[in-house]
């Protein structure tokens, strides 16, 4: 029998009681941490005093699968072992497998950064880096 975290409402979903019965039917979402004593509580405070980013801006549209490329002159090998262009060597030399472990803690806060069209292209590639490590 499994106890605490999230559980979903029931299909169909759970429905509140009436006026002084009444209760939330939804929880929110887990806040992400590597699981140690007070980890949610220290995540909790670090949230709460942050200030809330703006809206995010348009940025650049993600383009169709018929459009033009937008690195024309880019091989479609470059960033790989195999073909013409860079290679994985333009990314500089692969950090310790032990240092990758420890930066995976970092995944759930990266991917919320990684998710933002006004995030630079370098922290979502630093995300996928450690996510595919």
């Amino acid at each position: 029998m499994a106890s605490g975290g999230y559980r979903p409402p029931a299909n169909p979903a759970s429905v509140s009681g009436p006026g002084a019965l009444s209760q939330r039917t939804d929880s929110p979402p887990p806040i992400p941490g590597d699981g140690s004593y007070g980890d949610t509580k220290n995540m909790t405070a670090i949230q709460s005093g942050a200030p809330m980013s703006p809206s995010p801006s348009p940025g650049i549209p993600m383009p169709g699968f018929g459009d033009p490329s937008m690195n024309p002159d880019e091989p479609v090998t470059a960033g790989s072992p195999l073909g013409d262009g860079a290679g994985p060597e333009a990314l500089g030399s692969d950090p310790r497998p032990e240092e990758v472990q420890r930066m995976k803690r970092w995944l759930p806060q990266l991917q919320l950064m990684a998710k933002d069209p006004a995030t630079p292209q370098s922290v979502k590639a630093l995300f996928e880096y450690i996510r595919g490590a």
